[in-house]
């Protein structure tokens, strides 16, 4: 006799949210499509992967409040609403809501705050996906050329990893890429203990 799974179980109690906040290029577009793709047999698990689409790029510029992406001109405003929706019904729901968006990554301290504010951290459950820099920064360059930028990728990788100015330091690769930094944030204020790491390679 068959009988249907249980609930996942993940430290969280019912209403709790699990985050995973990217960062770009390690694997995240595999995971978003593996998830929207299973949300029909998800909720044998108790588990829901909320929307329509892919990855929820909307709920992450909802919360940060901001356009979202390589070029922002002319991109979508933010759906203030939004991420108070997502919340309210992630505290509704008995099982366990997960949200997919690599931009969670770019949030500043107080982006953070708020998203632990409004989950609790108990609630929370925060999942970075981390892959070897040597990968990531030819298809970050790729990406670059897609969004308009003309810059040979030597010049590029050399900008990149040996001017260490102010301006490189503040592009939004090492914005997105000085993992040890993005990890020490989001634990130092959701607690160690709630945030897993996954280097998927």
């Amino acid at each position: 006799m068959s009988s249907s799974p249980g609930p996942l179980r993940l430290g969280t109690p019912p209403g709790s949210m699990l985050l995973h906040i990217g960062v770009h290029k390690t694997g995240t577009t595999a995971v978003q499509t593996a998830l929207a793709n299973s949300r029909d047999i998800l909720g044998n698990w108790q588990v829901r992967y909320p929307g329509q689409l892919m990855a929820h790029r909307d709920v992450a510029s909802s919360v940060m409040g901001r356009p979202l992406g390589w070029r922002t001109d002319g991109a979508r405003p933010p759906q203030q609403s939004l991420w108070n929706q997502v919340v309210k019904a992630a505290h509704a729901y008995q099982g366990i809501t997960v949200i997919s968006s690599e931009f969670f990554a770019e949030s500043p301290d107080e982006v953070v705050r708020r998203i632990a504010k409004d989950m609790t951290c108990e609630q929370l459950r925060v999942v970075v996906t981390l892959r070897n820099l040597g990968r990531i920064l030819p298809s970050a360059w790729q990406q670059n050329l897609k969004s308009g930028f003309e810059i040979p990728y030597l010049p590029w990788l050399q900008r990149m990893l040996f001017q260490d100015d102010e301006a490189t330091r503040n592009t939004i690769f090492w914005r997105r890429h000085r993992h040890d930094l993005l990890v020490e944030r989001w634990a130092g204020i959701v607690g160690a203990e709630h945030v897993t790491v996954v280097v998927v390679d």
